[in-house]
C-alpha cells in the first residue's frame, strides 16, 4: 500500500483529499473519531468519579473541589496543542511532513516550558497562606481539613507531574489531527482510557484521591509514546529524529507562533469556566439542589458537546490543509460543508433530548423530583440551540485552521459574560429557568459572531505562499 505522501504527490492533492473524493467525506472522516475521543474522555471522568466515590463522600468532594484547577491545567496543555494542530494542517496542505514533525517538536518544547512554570507555581510552600493550591481551596470555600488535604494532593500530582504528559500527549495527537488521521488517535485514546481505568483500580485503592491523578499521568505518558511511534511508523513523521536535533532546539519565533494561535482558544476556555463559577453562585443562591441539576444536565449534554468538538476538529483540519495548499475558496467551502453536516447531526440529537429529557434526568437524579424537574428544564432549553452550538464550534474550528483565533476569543468572552446580566434579569421572572435561558440565549450571539469573523477575515496564510504546491484539482475534490 502506498504511503500517504506518495499518493498525494501522484494525484497532486493533499493526502486527505486524495483518500476522500468529497469535502463532506473528508470532514466526516476526521470528525467522527474526534467525537468518539471526546465521549471516551467523558466516560473516563465518570469512571474516575465512580472509583473515588467508592472511597466515600469526602473523597468525592475533594475531587470536585479540585476540578476547576485541574481543568485549567488541561487548558494549558491545549495551549500548545491547538497551535500545533493548525500548523500541522497547513504543512500537510503543502505536502511537507518534515515541517509537521518540526511543529510537533516545537509544541513539545513549549509544553515543557509550560510544565516547568506550572511546577514552580504549584510547588508546596512551608506557609499555607503562600501556597497557591491552599489559597485556591480556601477561596472556593473548602473548610474540611481532610477534604482540603486530599484535594491539594490530587492537584499537586496533576500540576507537578502531570502537566507535561498531558500536554505532550495532546500535542502528539495534534499531529494526527493535522494530517486528518484521527482514527489512529481514536485507537490510542481507547487504549489510554482502558489503561487509565485499570490503573485507577490499583492507584486509587492504595493512594486514595491522588491515585486517580497518578493513573491519568501515566496513561497520558503511554499515549504520548504510542502517538510518536505510530506517526513515525505509518506516516513518516519522525518526531524523535528532530526533537534533539541541533537545528530544532526550542525556537522562540516558533513557540510564539504556536502561542499566538493557541492562547486565544485556551483563554476562552478558561474564561468560560470562570463564568460558570459565577453562574454556580447565582444558582446556589436560588437553591443548592439546582447545582446538582446543572451537573446532570452537563453530563447528558456532553454527547452534543462532543459531537460539536468533533466537527470543530474536522473543520480546523480541512480548512488548514486547503489554506496550506493555497486554496482559499475551497477552505471557505469546507467550513460551510462542515457546518451543514454538524447541523444535520445535531438536529436529531436535539429532538431526542427534547423527547427523552425527563427519563434521562430521572435516571441520574436518584429519585429527587425537584432535581429531575430542573435538569429536565435545563436539557430542553439548551437542546433548542444544539444546531446553533454546532455552527459556533465549526466556525471556531475554521478560525483555528486559518490561524485566526483572536475573533473566537472575543466572541466567547462577550457571549459568556452576557450570561451573567441576562441571568440576573431573568431570574426574578423565571427562577432557575432564567439561568438556563441565559446559557442558551448567548449561544445565539456567539455562533453568528464567529461565522461573520471567518467570512470577513483574510484567511490566506502568508507564511507558505511561495512554497505551496501547485494543485491540479478535480471538481469532485471540493464538493
Amino acid at each position: 500500500m502506498q504511503k500517504d505522501e506518495e499518493i498525494a504527490k501522484k494525484n497532486k492533492l493533499p493526502g486527505l483529499f486524495t483518500k476522500y473524493s468529497t469535502t463532506r467525506a473528508a470532514v466526516w472522516a476526521v470528525a467522527w473519531p474526534a467525537v468518539a475521543i471526546g465521549l471516551l474522555r467523558t466516560a473516563l471522568g465518570q469512571v474516575d468519579a465512580y472509583q473515588i466515590g467508592r472511597l466515600g463522600s469526602l473523597e468525592l468532594q475533594a475531587m470536585g473541589a479540585a476540578s476547576f484547577l485541574v481543568w485549567t491545567i488541561y487548558i494549558l496543555g491545549d495551549l500548545a496543542a491547538v497551535g500545533v494542530h493548525a500548523l500541522c494542517s497547513e504543512a500537510e496542505g503543502r505536502g511537507d511532513r518534515k515541517e509537521i514533525a518540526k511543529s510537533v517538536c516545537q509544541g513539545l518544547w513549549f509544553s515543557l516550558i509550560i510544565s516547568f512554570f506550572t511546577a514552580i507555581i504549584t510547588w508546596p510552600r512551608i506557609e499555607s497562606n503562600q501556597d497557591i493550591i491552599f489559597l485556591y481551596l480556601k477561596l472556593i470555600g473548602i473548610e474540611n481539613s481532610y477534604v482540603t488535604q486530599a484535594a491539594a494532593d490530587y492537584l499537586r500530582v496533576t500540576a507537578i507531574f502531570g502537566t507535561f504528559p498531558l500536554a505532550a500527549s495532546a500535542v502528539a495527537s495534534s499531529g494526527f489531527k493535522g494530517i486528518g488521521e484521527t482514527r489512529a488517535a481514536l485507537a490510542i485514546a481507547f487504549g489510554t482510557v482502558a489503561l487509565n481505568a485499570i490503573l485507577n483500580i490499583f492507584f486509587i485503592q492504595r493512594l486514595g484521591v491522588p491515585g486517580a491523578a497518578w493513573a491519568t499521568n501515566l496513561s497520558a505518558l503511554v499515549a504520548f509514546f504510542a502517538s510518536i511511534l505510530v506517526l513515525a511508523k505509518k506516516h513518516h513523521i519522525f518526531i524523535l529524529k528532530y526533537l534533539f536535533h541541533s537545528k530544532n532546539l526550542p525556537s522562540f519565533s516558533s513557540i510564539i507562533k504556536i502561542a499566538q494561535i493557541g492562547a486565544p482558544i485556551a483563554s476562552s476556555g478558561f474564561f468560560f469556566s470562570l463564568i460558570y463559577i459565577v453562574l454556580g453562585r447565582l444558582i446556589s443562591a436560588i437553591d443548592p439542589i439546582f447545582l446538582a441539576a446543572l451537573g446532570i444536565g452537563h453530563r447528558i449534554e456532553a454527547l452534543a458537546y462532543s459531537a460539536c468538538e468533533g466537527y470543530a476538529i474536522g473543520a480546523a483540519t480541512c480548512v488548514g490543509i486547503w489554506l496550506g495548499a493555497d486554496e482559499e475558496q475551497k477552505a471557505r467551502h469546507t467550513a460551510t460543508t462542515a457546518a451543514r453536516i454538524a447541523i444535520a447531526t445535531l438536529l436529531p440529537v436535539s429532538i431526542l433530548t427534547l423527547l427523552f429529557a425527563p427519563f434521562a434526568a430521572s435516571f441520574f437524579s436518584s429519585g429527587d423530583i425537584h432535581v429531575a424537574t430542573a435538569a429536565t428544564n435545563y436539557l430542553r432549553i439548551v437542546a433548542l440551540v444544539f444546531p446553533v452550538m454546532a455552527i459556533d464550534s465549526v466556525y471556531e474550528g475554521s478560525l483555528t485552521g486559518a490561524q485566526r483565533t483572536l475573533p473566537a476569543l472575543v466572541a466567547t468572552v462577550i457571549g459568556s459574560f452576557l450570561r451573567i446580566p441576562l441571568a440576573l434579569c431573568l431570574i426574578p421572572y423565571f427562577g432557575v429557568n432564567g439561568v438556563w435561558i441565559a446559557i442558551a440565549a448567548t449561544t445565539l450571539f456567539k455562533a453568528p459572531a464567529k461565522y461573520f469573523a471567518f467570512r470577513t477575515a483574510d484567511i490566506r496564510l502568508s507564511s507558505s505562499g511561495t512554497t505551496r504546491r501547485s494543485l491540479a484539482l478535480s471538481p469532485s475534490s471540493a464538493g
